[in-house]
């Protein structure tokens, strides 16, 4: 960003501090002004502070991108986490919600939370749309009929608002629409409540969270294995972003990620302060949109390429700075999955990632498993190979089979080793069981229990799914 978009950024939000807006929007205006950043970006930012202020309804309010207030989750609904509600509105009820059309007909179908005391309310619904009839944008609201005397909005993605003002829904994504609903006497704090939503694009993908994707555009599909990696697409019918997630050998650095893209003379860029390579108009078929490409290696192992038709460099490059890792050194999670396998509560300890061809692991262990003793240990596989027949056969050698620990089918594989003891101490048997598992696409789970005998009062079997019983994928 250029010195000059700073001082007119800083300009508008003084300008506009008392307005506010619901989430998503700002990040829709933003989006537009810096597309066209490489041209007239002056006359088009003055143009824009201009215009916001005019022209958003009186009681919506901008607040800047950076500049979103961080409050404490009181609550979640699909994904979508609300972080202000008014003081004195207790626990919130958890109800379907659904609207319908002038037809009768369902068009949206969700879930609401709703918080109650005496007169005061507040509700919060996600709708997902009807695949046979999505809601795109406002007018598409409008269309329903639904909310009361509508006050009629002046852009595609704007909120359209009750004529009282207590009601107020938009189209936060392609085919997902927010609601914030109040009592006469909280519809105060209905901005507030509206800014105070917090959704991902996606919860968790491939290891990742991906908290952007430009306006309109909506998940296709599910996330499916290719050659180049895991790929997830996202769109509107017309516009469309592609993300390949690549992880292992093939994502080592920017530079063996740009090798395998396979990229013709890219420009140079960062993304997060990584080395990132990017083309604009890459070839493409008679009568296909425009289209461009982003890559870049969040860390050794994990790579992200961004393909998109219809958009610019500058929607891709919005969309990879929202693209944030999984921690994967916290003591309740590996790699992003939830583990509880403590010893006698340690706090364990995560090794480098491990890369391989086609997938990356990340390994939390407990006690040392080169010794005798108890020892548990948790491992995170990520990757388009992982699941696969090689895969298994690499991480096996071919001597598991099919069971079912603690509630999960998989695959186990028994061994029995010599311990590591002293060199006075004579050899004994020390038992491990393993245990792995795919719960979704590109992601499987391991799980290690090693029991000495004459250490331990422990049971393998035991051990094992009271492991395999704390780890939660999600």
């Amino acid at each position: 960003m250029s010195e000059l978009e700073r001082e007119l950024r800083k300009a508008m939000e003084e300008e506009t501090r008392s307005l506010t807006v619901p989430p998503g929007l700002v990040d829709r205006i933003l989006g537009k002004a810096s597309r066209k950043r490489y041209h007239k970006t002056s006359v088009l930012l003055v143009a824009a502070a201009v215009l916001i202020t005019a022209s958003l309804l009186p009681s919506v309010a901008f607040v800047g991108r950076d500049q979103a207030p961080a409050h404490r989750t009181f609550a979640e609904v699909d994904g979508v986490a609300v972080q202000y509600i008014p003081d004195g509105l207790g626990t919130p009820e958890r109800i379907p919600a659904g609207v319908r059309d002038r037809e009768g007909k369902v068009r949206l179908r969700g879930q609401e939370l709703r918080w109650r005391v005496d007169d005061r309310s507040v509700s919060v619904s996600v709708y997902r749309t009807e695949q046979d009839r999505p809601v795109r944008e406002a007018m598409d609201i409008l269309a329903l009929n639904h909310l009361d005397r509508p006050i009629e909005p002046r852009g595609a993605y704007d909120p359209v608002m009750s004529g009282d003002r207590t009601d107020m829904m938009w189209v936060e994504a392609y085919g997902r629409v927010l609601r914030v609903t109040t009592s006469e006497s909280l519809k105060g704090d209905r901005d507030r409540i509206a800014q105070g939503l917090r959704t991902h694009a996606e919860p968790v993908v491939a290891g990742v969270r991906v908290t952007r994707v430009p306006g309109g555009l909506g998940p296709v599909g599910a996330l499916r294995r290719t050659s180049a990696g895991l790929e997830r697409t996202w769109s509107d019918g017309r516009r469309r972003v592609q993300a390949t997630f690549v992880h292992g050998l093939a994502a080592a650095d920017s530079e063996t990620l740009l090798r395998t893209a396979r990229l013709d003379r890219p420009g140079r860029t960062d993304v997060r302060a990584a080395p990132a390579y990017g083309i604009d108009n890459v070839a493409r078929d008679a009568g296909a949109a425009p289209g461009g490409v982003l890559l870049w290696v969040i860390r050794p192992g994990l790579g992200v390429v961004l393909r998109q038709q219809g958009l610019s460099q500058a929607d891709l490059m919005w969309m990879a700075e929202g693209v944030e890792p999984l921690p994967h050194d916290r003591t309740e999670t590996v790699d992003g999955v939830g583990v509880r396998a403590a010893i006698d509560g340690s706090y364990g300890s995560t090794g480098n990632p491990k890369l391989g061809r086609g997938w990356y692991a990340v390994t939390r262990h407990w006690g040392l498993a080169s010794s005798s003793g108890r020892y548990r240990g948790v491992t995170v596989y990520r990757g388009a190979s992982v699941g696969s027949a090689a895969w298994l056969e690499e991480l096996t050698g071919g001597r598991s089979q099919k069971a079912t620990v603690g509630g999960v089918k998989g695959f186990l594989l028994d061994t029995v080793r010599l311990a590591d003891l002293p060199a006075n101490d004579l050899p004994r048997p020390l038992y491990v069981r393993r245990f792995a598992w795919v719960p979704e696409t590109g992601l499987a789970i391991v799980v290690n229990a090693n029991v000495d005998p004459a250490g331990s009062t422990d049971y393998p079997t035991e051990s094992l799914e009271e492991v395999v019983r704390g780890v939660k994928p999600r």
